[in-house]
Formats: C-alpha cells, structure tokens, sequence
C-alpha cells in the first residue's frame, strides 16, 4: 500500500466534531463508551462537523479594539531570553511509482489527482511530555485546538506504529476525572474525521515545546491520551501527534486543553505567540517556529500586523481586499483567507480557482512553469507575493524523473459544502492558506489579548542566509526517526 499522507491538511477535509467528556469505568481506559457530550466552555458546547470548526469558540465576539495595521508593535523589543525556536523537520517530496508515471503519460490530471490526495509537504518537531520527559513527533497546526499524542493502552494499528505515553509512569501526570480509587472515572474526548476518529483520554500533565530538554516547560497541560484511532489514515502519518495552536479555548472543568492560552496563564510564556519559517529544504532543518514571540533572523524588516476576522471556531482568519493573478482581480470585493500551518496546499473555493487555472499553465513534464504569472496578495495594503515556482509543485518518479502540478487545488467535498457555515456572513470566496504560502511568507500568530487577535507578515528569509541558525541538535528531529 502506498503512504496515504492527508494533502490539504492532515484533518482539514475531514469531519471532525471534539465530542469529548465520556465517562469510562475502567481505571485502565482501554474501553470506550459510547455516550458523548460536547466540550465545555464559558458559552456552553458546540459539537461541529469539520476540523477548523473544530472545538468551542473562547473568545469575545466583539473585536473593535483590534490593533489596527502599521499600529506600533511592541513584539518587536521581546528579549531573546522569551524567544524559543524548535526546528521543524520538513519530509521530501512525493515519489511517484512507475504506474502512476505510465497513467500521467495518458493523463496530466493523475499527478493534479495525486497531489491532492498525498501531501507534498508535511512539518513536524519535537515536545516531550511527562516527568522524566518522553518525546513525541507532533504537527503544530494552527487549524485546530487541542494536543493529543497516542496512549499505551491503544491497540489501533495506527497506536502501534508510533511512540506512546504511559500516564502512570509519569511523576506529574494525572487523569482528569478520576473520582475515587474504589469507582475511578476518567473523561474522554472524541475528534471525529471524515476519514476516521480518535478517541482519548482526557489528562494533565508537563509538555516541554522542542523535545526533553526544551523550553518552555508547561505545568499542568491538558492533553488528550490517544487510546483508540479508527482508520488507516492515521497509520502512515510519520508524527506521531497534533499540537493545536488555533485560539479557542477548549476546557474540561477547570483545564484549558488550548495549550499554549494555559502557558501563557501559568506565565510559562510572557506572551502567547507562535511564528513559522517553512523556507528549510526536506531533513531535519526543513523549517522553524518559534514559541514566545517572532523571531527576526528569519524574516526581512518588520511585520505587518493585520486583525484576525471575528468568527465563531477560532481560526487564524483575515480579510483580504485583493488577489491578482498576473494583473487580473480574483477577488473582487475581497475575500475571506484561512491560515492554516496543518494544510499543504493553497486550497481556494471553485469560482475562484477556475478563475486562478485560466491564467496558468502547468506542464506535467515541468517545462516553461516560470513563465506563469505571479499572484499578489493584497492585505490591508501590505501586497504579498508568490512566483510561478512558488506555487509549481514537483514530484519525483521511482527513476527520478520530475512531474509537476499546481499547488492551487479547487475547494471540494465536505469542506465546500460547509464552508459558508464557518465563514462570517456566510461568505463563499474563501482561500485555505497552507504551506505553499508559509514557505514563502514568515507568519506570526499572536493570541496574546484575545479580544486582539492578529498575523504578523513579513517576506521570509531564504534559507541559505540562515543555515547556521538551524544547525540545533538539541531539539532537532533525528533523521533515522524519520
């Protein structure tokens, strides 16, 4: 069976509903029950169906105090003693057997089909959990909410291909619910996928951010223990979790499972900020993201700060007023564009998108790709840039030959049909941000006031200029891990 690596996120086009708060009987978690309510927060459950309408919406509704664009920044005097980089590992390119090579030769469409199905490009660092610390391979993905790594007691065959936790071998975790010794009752969570689901057991515990010896070090994280991971999918993932970095608050009683709003009350961070640098060849220094604040050395000048849109599932979601491809509009009246570190592509909605694919042309021999014109995104008047080649894909056969694709795929399936319904005012034209974008754009995530959301962007550095910046073994993902 060839890897199945989910394209546009690992869960975006999948359903997925956080269900949690189940009872279980048994002290050892290793059965689920079948009731389910939703998780809690101050303005009650939601259960919804997709993953970036994942969880419950923490947040105020009102944002007139946003920080306006060009406002001065205070982030960019955080000291270097806030600032903690954990280097990414970036996975190479996608190998193309010798019958997918021989269909394209009939097809162009099947190296497009294949792309969308099989993610170019995945990015994943270290944490570690627990005290003595056990490390993990985990996806920062800022479509979703919560952190979740497999449990020992899972018997899933996805659970058995990867590392797992033993909660009680840990000096510092605990199970959330557990009501006496004599009746013990743990609370459970469910994220529900259109591809699958994964149910875990709800519990607290230290999560160092970059590996055993990383920092910041967050007491008392709330952490959902993987004990049951129902599809195959999860199998040929190479991490082994998810660590949500989106602004909802997700609490189970007095635990916030939104782990880095929980660092920055315990005041393990002074400030609830997040910036990527994906601009890393495939290895071990694929990319960066920095803990605390923005770090500077990976991006030109400063950032251009623009106010995250009011909606009800806390995505990193921004008006943009204006794409032109090579001079022409396609976004007339604006548009609504999702940031999402958990997505590889740049996925648009289908007007748009056949708007976008009239003006390329992208061979699948790779020939003349170049010669695409350029899209320029306009954001409060900060225009941001993607070359041809930026947005030009290439695959590599079994005999090494190049095969290339638009990284530009049509909004489809469930997340098409439901995306009305996650958008403010109900708005169709819509651009799931991913990796294509990132690699060529720093971007900061900042939910330090959350009554101020914000994205922070700034052209990103190549990686030659910063290649002795990421020459940091310590929390560096080793390549025979890979």
């Amino acid at each position: 069976m060839n890897k199945l690596f989910v394209a546009i996120s690992m869960t975006l086009f999948a359903c997925l509903a956080l269900l949690g708060m189940v009872y279980l009987q048994d002290d050892s978690h290793a059965e689920i029950l079948t009731e389910e309510i939703s998780l809690q927060d101050s303005t009650g459950g939601i259960p919804v169906p997709l993953r970036i309408e994942e969880a419950i919406e923490g947040l105020e509704a009102k944002e007139d105090s946003l920080l306006a664009s060009g406002a001065v920044d205070v982030t960019e005097d955080i000291s270097e003693e806030d600032l903690h980089m954990v280097s990414l590992h970036r996975t190479p390119p996608l190998k193309l057997s010798a019958e997918l090579l021989a269909a394209g030769k009939e097809d162009d469409s099947v190296f497009s089909t294949t792309l969308i199905n099989n993610a170019n490009t995945q990015y994943y660092g270290l944490i570690a959990v627990g005290t003595p610390p056990h490390e993990f391979k985990v996806v920062f993905d800022t479509g979703s909410s919560v952190l979740w790594v497999p449990d020992a007691s899972c018997k899933s065959e996805a659970c058995t291909l990867h590392k797992t936790f033993r909660l009680h071998n840990s000096k510092t975790g605990s199970l959330l619910g557990t009501s006496s010794s004599s009746d013990p009752q743990v609370r459970v969570a469910k994220i529900q996928y259109g591809t699958g689901s994964m149910t875990g057991v709800e519990a607290s515990d230290t999560v160092r951010i970059g590996g055993k010896t990383g920092k910041p070090a967050i007491q008392k994280a709330g952490i959902l223990l993987a004990t049951k991971e129902e599809s195959s999918v999860f199998s040929n993932f190479p991490f082994d979790g998810v660590f949500g970095l989106n602004r909802r608050s997700v609490k189970s009683g007095s635990v916030d499972f939104n782990v880095m709003r929980h660092a920055k009350k315990v005041g393990a961070v002074k400030h609830n900020i997040v910036g990527f640098w994906l601009g890393g060849p495939p290895g071990s220094t694929g990319g960066t993201v920095s803990i605390g604040g923005p770090d500077q050395r990976f991006y030109e000048g400063k950032l251009s700060w623009h106010p995250v849109m009011s909606n009800p599932f806390g995505n990193w979601m921004l008006n943009l007023q204006s794409l032109k491809m090579g001079g022409v509009e396609v976004c007339e009246g604006g548009c609504t564009t999702i940031i999402d570190t958990g997505t590889s592509l740049l996925v648009v909605s289908e007007p748009e998108h056949h708007l976008i694919t009239q003006h390329i042309d992208i061979h699948s021999d790779c020939k003349n790709f170049e010669k695409n014109p350029s899209l320029e995104f306009d954001y409060d008047g900060h225009k941001l840039t993607l070359k041809a080649a930026d947005y030009t894909i290439e695959m590599v056969g079994d005999d090494d030959s190049k095969r290339c694709s638009s990284a530009i795929v049509p909004m489809q399936g469930t997340l098409r049909n439901k995306i009305s319904n996650i958008v403010p005012g109900s708005s169709k034209k819509v651009l799931i941000m991913g990796d294509v974008f990132l690699r060529k754009i720093y971007t900061a995530f900042d939910n330090s006031d959350p009554k101020k959301p914000r994205v922070g962007f700034a052209e990103g550095k190549n990686h030659r200029d910063v290649k002795d910046l990421l020459a940091v073994p310590d929390n560096t993902v080793p390549e025979e891990s890979m």
